[in-house]
Formats: structure tokens, C-alpha cells, sequence
């Protein structure tokens, strides 16, 4: 059996492929009557944004919104042919702590054209176990990549650009979109262009 030496790029699927944040933010608003918009997320956690909200409501949002997995956009629509391309390099494995049915979430893949070689859920504090390199757009969980070896590459919201809370770990690069995740990973992670 050859065994294939090519490192994986792990890839978060909320905020990172899926636009999910979207879809709550129209369950949220239509609930409470706001036009909460995705510049008003400050912070990671959705609960410490918005008023009249908790983190267990934040999770019956997300289990929603992959109910209705169809109507989530992708973040970036150039994610589809980057990963497709970046596949001829590396493993691509999905690591997801999501809320949503994992089944809901495969659709969600296939629907978009999103290539993969296997699929994991794990809770956030462990996605660096399965990856040499994470594409995510939680701060803590490229930090944790970082600081067991491995490369982050924080995809660019808005509600990890000013979390005064969460410092950025130095071998992490900040990507604006799939096309700077590809230039990151074709360039390297240290010499990639921040002209997106």
C-alpha cells in the first residue's frame, strides 16, 4: 500500500465555507425585530454581540439554518475551484465543531462542489489533531494549530478583525478570501502577497 505524504490542509466549514452567519442573522432579526448585520459581530461568540440572545439560542440558529442548507451561500464563490486546485497538493480534510446535521453539511459540500478527502467533527478545541495547516475563522482554533506545530490561516469576518480578547498567534497569516488561501498555500505562509 502507498501511503500518501502530501499534508493535510484542514478546512472549518462555518464562517470559513459556509455562510451560515447569514442565515442566522435572518432567523435572529426576523425573531427580534433588529437588522443585525454581520459588521455588528464584534466578537467570536454570536450571544455577546446581540441583545435578547444566549448561547444556547446562538446553537438552535445554527441547527436551523443547516436545515435549510440550500439557502446557505457560500462565503467566498471562488472557494469551490481554489480547494478543487489545492487538492492536487494536499489532503483536504473538513473539520467542522458545527451545530448543523452532518448530513445536511455533506449536501451542503456536494451542492457547492466542495472536493474533500474525509470528513471530521470535533469539538473547536481539537481541530488541531487532525491537520497540518487550518483554514478557520475562529482565532482560538488557528492559535491551537499554531502552537502544536502547525500553520493557521484565519479566514478574514468581522468578528475576528477586533477581538481584543484573542491575541494572533505569530505563525499565523490572515487570508482576505479563497484566492489569498491559495496564494498562501502555493507562496507560503510567509512570503504570500496581502494584496486582496
Amino acid at each position: 500500500m502507498i501511503q500518501d505524504e502530501r499534508l493535510t490542509l484542514g478546512i472549518d466549514i462555518d464562517g470559513t465555507l459556509a455562510d451560515t452567519v447569514g442565515l442566522v442573522l435572518e432567523l435572529y432579526n426576523s425573531e427580534h425585530k433588529f437588522q443585525a448585520s454581520k459588521e455588528d459581530l464584534k466578537l467570536y461568540e454570536m450571544a455577546k454581540n446581540l441583545p435578547e440572545i444566549d448561547g444556547g439560542k446562538v446553537k438552535e440558529y445554527f441547527e436551523n439554518s443547516w436545515d435549510r442548507w440550500n439557502e446557505i451561500a457560500p462565503v467566498d464563490n471562488a472557494a469551490s475551484d481554489v480547494i478543487r486546485k489545492l487538492a492536487e497538493l494536499y489532503n483536504i480534510r473538513i473539520i467542522t465543531a458545527t451545530f448543523g446535521d452532518t448530513g445536511n453539511v455533506k449536501r451542503w459540500l456536494e451542492h457547492n462542489e466542495i472536493v474533500y478527502n474525509d470528513f471530521v467533527h470535533c469539538d473547536s478545541s481539537e481541530k488541531y489533531k487532525y491537520c497540518d495547516i487550518l483554514v478557520d475563522d475562529r482565532v482560538s482554533c488557528i492559535n491551537a494549530v499554531a502552537e502544536h506545530g502547525g500553520r493557521g490561516i484565519l479566514m478574514e469576518q468581522y468578528w475576528n478583525k477586533a477581538d481584543p480578547t484573542e491575541e494572533i498567534n505569530e505563525n499565523v497569516v490572515i487570508a482576505k478570501n479563497w484566492n489569498h488561501v491559495y496564494d498562501i498555500c502555493i507562496n507560503g505562509l510567509d512570503i504570500a502577497s496581502n494584496e486582496y
